[in-house]
Protein backbone atom coordinates (compact mmCIF):
# COMPACT_ATOMS: atom_id res chain seq x y z
CA UNK A 1 0.00 0.00 0.00
CA UNK A 2 1.81 3.11 -0.97
CA UNK A 3 0.86 5.30 2.46
CA UNK A 4 3.40 3.47 3.90
CA UNK A 5 6.24 4.91 1.42
CA UNK A 6 4.60 8.64 2.43
CA UNK A 7 7.74 9.09 5.10
CA UNK A 8 10.25 9.27 1.75
CA UNK A 9 8.06 12.03 -0.05
CA UNK A 10 10.12 14.95 1.37
CA UNK A 11 9.35 17.92 -1.40
CA UNK A 12 8.73 21.04 -0.25
CA UNK A 13 7.38 23.02 -3.14
CA UNK A 14 4.20 24.64 -1.93
CA UNK A 15 1.90 23.35 -4.94
CA UNK A 16 3.34 20.03 -4.37
CA UNK A 17 4.66 18.56 -0.81
CA UNK A 18 4.34 15.20 0.64
CA UNK A 19 1.38 16.93 2.89
CA UNK A 20 -0.74 17.35 -0.40
CA UNK A 21 -0.10 13.69 -1.14
CA UNK A 22 -1.00 12.48 2.28
CA UNK A 23 -4.40 14.64 2.27
CA UNK A 24 -5.34 12.61 -0.98
CA UNK A 25 -4.56 9.71 0.70
CA UNK A 26 -6.29 9.96 3.85
CA UNK A 27 -9.08 11.37 1.38
CA UNK A 28 -9.32 7.91 -0.22
CA UNK A 29 -8.93 5.72 2.80
CA UNK A 30 -11.75 7.32 5.49
CA UNK A 31 -11.88 4.48 7.46
CA UNK A 32 -8.16 5.08 9.16
CA UNK A 33 -9.30 8.43 10.09
CA UNK A 34 -11.42 8.22 12.66
CA UNK A 35 -8.74 6.46 14.65
CA UNK A 36 -7.16 9.85 15.46
CA UNK A 37 -8.77 12.81 15.82
CA UNK A 38 -5.91 15.15 15.20
CA UNK A 39 -6.36 13.94 11.43
CA UNK A 40 -10.20 14.44 10.90
CA UNK A 41 -10.59 16.94 8.00
CA UNK A 42 -12.50 19.20 10.36
CA UNK A 43 -9.05 19.46 12.57
CA UNK A 44 -7.56 22.67 12.64
CA UNK A 45 -4.73 20.90 13.57
CA UNK A 46 -4.62 18.97 10.59
CA UNK A 47 -6.06 22.12 7.84
CA UNK A 48 -3.29 24.12 9.52
CA UNK A 49 -0.21 22.51 8.83
CA UNK A 50 2.53 24.55 7.02
CA UNK A 51 3.11 22.89 3.72
CA UNK A 52 6.73 23.97 3.67
CA UNK A 53 7.85 23.08 6.78
CA UNK A 54 9.36 19.88 6.68
CA UNK A 55 9.48 18.91 9.70
CA UNK A 56 5.51 19.45 10.00
CA UNK A 57 4.73 17.41 7.04
CA UNK A 58 6.84 14.64 8.32
CA UNK A 59 5.82 14.67 11.92
CA UNK A 60 1.96 14.30 10.49
CA UNK A 61 3.00 11.86 7.64
CA UNK A 62 4.58 9.34 10.10
CA UNK A 63 1.22 9.72 12.24
CA UNK A 64 -0.80 8.76 9.41
CA UNK A 65 1.46 5.35 8.67
CA UNK A 66 1.27 4.14 11.74
CA UNK A 67 -2.34 4.19 11.10
CA UNK A 68 -2.10 3.11 7.82
CA UNK A 69 0.60 -0.16 8.84
CA UNK A 70 -1.98 -2.74 9.91
CA UNK A 71 -4.67 -1.56 7.14
CA UNK A 72 -1.85 -2.58 4.57
CA UNK A 73 -1.73 -6.04 6.41
CA UNK A 74 -5.08 -6.50 6.31
CA UNK A 75 -5.83 -5.32 2.57
CA UNK A 76 -3.25 -7.96 1.31
CA UNK A 77 -4.88 -10.95 -0.34
CA UNK A 78 -8.93 -9.89 0.08
CA UNK A 79 -11.52 -7.80 -1.89
CA UNK A 80 -12.59 -4.74 0.37
CA UNK A 81 -14.79 -1.65 -0.40
CA UNK A 82 -12.90 0.75 1.59
CA UNK A 83 -9.33 -0.41 -0.39
CA UNK A 84 -11.46 -0.55 -3.85
CA UNK A 85 -9.29 2.52 -5.09
CA UNK A 86 -6.29 1.19 -4.42
CA UNK A 87 -6.76 -2.20 -5.66
CA UNK A 88 -7.45 -1.13 -9.27
CA UNK A 89 -4.85 -1.51 -11.45
CA UNK A 90 -6.47 1.89 -13.27
CA UNK A 91 -6.78 5.15 -12.25
CA UNK A 92 -10.30 6.42 -12.10
CA UNK A 93 -11.13 9.95 -12.94
CA UNK A 94 -10.58 11.86 -10.04
CA UNK A 95 -7.65 10.24 -9.03
CA UNK A 96 -6.05 10.65 -12.70
CA UNK A 97 -6.90 14.05 -12.70
CA UNK A 98 -5.18 14.90 -9.36
CA UNK A 99 -1.93 12.97 -10.57
CA UNK A 100 -2.02 14.97 -13.45
CA UNK A 101 -2.61 18.27 -11.73
CA UNK A 102 0.19 17.94 -9.47
CA UNK A 103 2.38 16.64 -12.09
CA UNK A 104 1.84 19.92 -14.03
CA UNK A 105 2.61 21.71 -11.25
CA UNK A 106 5.96 20.17 -10.44
CA UNK A 107 7.10 20.61 -14.08
CA UNK A 108 5.63 24.20 -14.73
CA UNK A 109 6.34 26.28 -11.87
CA UNK A 110 5.05 29.65 -13.51
CA UNK A 111 2.32 28.63 -16.03
CA UNK A 112 2.11 32.35 -17.12
CA UNK A 113 5.56 31.97 -18.62
CA UNK A 114 3.61 29.39 -20.70
CA UNK A 115 1.27 31.92 -22.38
CA UNK A 116 4.51 34.10 -24.12
CA UNK A 117 4.98 31.13 -26.53
CA UNK A 118 1.56 31.96 -27.90
CA UNK A 119 1.49 34.77 -30.37
CA UNK A 120 -2.24 35.94 -29.94
CA UNK A 121 -4.77 35.89 -32.85
CA UNK A 122 -2.27 33.63 -34.78
CA UNK A 123 -3.03 29.99 -36.24
CA UNK A 124 -0.36 28.98 -32.92
CA UNK A 125 -3.38 29.55 -30.25
CA UNK A 126 -6.93 27.57 -30.78
CA UNK A 127 -8.29 27.12 -27.49
CA UNK A 128 -7.28 24.40 -24.43
CA UNK A 129 -9.10 21.78 -23.48
CA UNK A 130 -9.81 21.10 -19.91
CA UNK A 131 -9.24 17.52 -18.14
CA UNK A 132 -13.50 17.40 -18.09
CA UNK A 133 -13.85 18.52 -21.33
CA UNK A 134 -11.08 15.51 -22.64
CA UNK A 135 -13.74 12.93 -19.77
CA UNK A 136 -16.52 14.14 -21.81
CA UNK A 137 -14.99 13.35 -25.33
CA UNK A 138 -13.58 9.38 -24.08
CA UNK A 139 -16.72 8.97 -22.60
CA UNK A 140 -18.73 10.18 -25.87
CA UNK A 141 -16.30 8.73 -28.06
CA UNK A 142 -14.90 5.06 -26.13
CA UNK A 143 -11.46 4.88 -27.43
CA UNK A 144 -10.90 1.24 -28.84
CA UNK A 145 -7.30 -0.87 -28.35
CA UNK A 146 -6.30 -0.22 -31.62
CA UNK A 147 -7.17 3.57 -31.57
CA UNK A 148 -3.63 5.72 -31.74
CA UNK A 149 -4.29 9.34 -29.75
CA UNK A 150 -2.73 12.42 -31.47
CA UNK A 151 -2.59 15.87 -30.11
CA UNK A 152 -0.92 18.24 -32.82
CA UNK A 153 0.36 21.54 -30.89
CA UNK A 154 -0.35 19.58 -27.66
CA UNK A 155 1.53 21.70 -25.06
CA UNK A 156 2.90 20.21 -22.42
CA UNK A 157 1.40 17.25 -22.97
CA UNK A 158 -1.34 17.30 -20.13
CA UNK A 159 -3.73 15.64 -22.13
CA UNK A 160 -1.54 12.83 -24.18
CA UNK A 161 -1.10 11.43 -20.48
CA UNK A 162 -4.64 12.04 -18.95
CA UNK A 163 -5.65 9.83 -22.40
CA UNK A 164 -2.75 7.40 -21.44
CA UNK A 165 -3.73 6.96 -18.09
CA UNK A 166 -7.31 7.37 -18.83
CA UNK A 167 -8.05 4.76 -21.65
CA UNK A 168 -6.64 1.61 -23.46
CA UNK A 169 -5.67 2.88 -26.50
CA UNK A 170 -2.93 1.82 -28.34
CA UNK A 171 -0.48 4.73 -27.80
CA UNK A 172 -0.82 8.58 -27.32
CA UNK A 173 1.11 10.63 -29.18
CA UNK A 174 1.79 14.72 -28.73
CA UNK A 175 3.47 17.08 -30.56
CA UNK A 176 4.31 20.58 -29.98
CA UNK A 177 6.49 23.53 -31.79
CA UNK A 178 7.64 25.78 -28.67
CA UNK A 179 10.66 24.97 -26.70
CA UNK A 180 9.37 25.93 -23.14
CA UNK A 181 6.03 23.74 -23.39
CA UNK A 182 7.83 21.09 -24.87
CA UNK A 183 10.55 21.30 -21.81
CA UNK A 184 8.28 21.39 -19.36
CA UNK A 185 6.11 18.42 -21.08
CA UNK A 186 9.40 16.13 -21.05
CA UNK A 187 9.51 16.59 -17.17
CA UNK A 188 6.13 16.30 -16.78
CA UNK A 189 6.01 13.10 -18.47
CA UNK A 190 8.56 11.88 -16.05
CA UNK A 191 6.85 12.82 -13.32
CA UNK A 192 3.26 11.70 -14.15
CA UNK A 193 5.51 7.99 -14.94
CA UNK A 194 6.58 8.38 -11.22
CA UNK A 195 3.12 9.31 -10.17
CA UNK A 196 1.35 6.83 -11.35
CA UNK A 197 3.88 4.20 -10.26
CA UNK A 198 3.62 5.26 -7.00
CA UNK A 199 -0.17 4.55 -6.74
CA UNK A 200 0.64 1.37 -8.60
CA UNK A 201 -1.59 1.85 -11.63
CA UNK A 202 -0.88 1.46 -15.08
CA UNK A 203 -1.23 3.40 -18.01
CA UNK A 204 -0.80 3.19 -22.32
CA UNK A 205 2.48 4.06 -24.02
CA UNK A 206 2.66 7.76 -24.62
CA UNK A 207 5.35 9.91 -26.46
CA UNK A 208 5.73 13.78 -26.63
CA UNK A 209 7.28 14.80 -29.69
CA UNK A 210 8.99 18.65 -30.10
CA UNK A 211 8.96 19.79 -33.48
CA UNK A 212 6.32 21.41 -36.02
CA UNK A 213 3.42 19.54 -36.88
CA UNK A 214 4.00 19.86 -40.66
CA UNK A 215 7.23 18.83 -40.69
CA UNK A 216 7.71 15.60 -43.24
CA UNK A 217 9.29 13.69 -40.41
CA UNK A 218 6.04 13.29 -38.49
CA UNK A 219 3.60 12.50 -41.71
CA UNK A 220 3.68 8.52 -40.52
CA UNK A 221 2.71 9.47 -36.81
CA UNK A 222 0.05 11.78 -38.46
CA UNK A 223 -1.10 9.08 -40.85
CA UNK A 224 -0.97 5.87 -38.96
CA UNK A 225 -3.04 7.90 -36.48
CA UNK A 226 -5.60 8.31 -38.84
CA UNK A 227 -5.51 4.79 -40.32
Amino acid sequence: LPLLILSYCTCTHPKCSGYSTFRLCAKRLPCALPIFAHLDAGSSTFNNVVKTNLDEVRAVIEDFNKVAAPYAKLWKGQTNPAFESWSQDRADVELLTIICNLSFNRAVPNPRLLNIHYEPFTSGVYGETSYEQMQSIIDEIGFRESDVFLDLGCGVGQLVMYVAGGTRVKRSVGIEINDLPASCGEAMGKDFLKWMKWWKKKCRPFELLHGDMLDERYRNVITQSLS
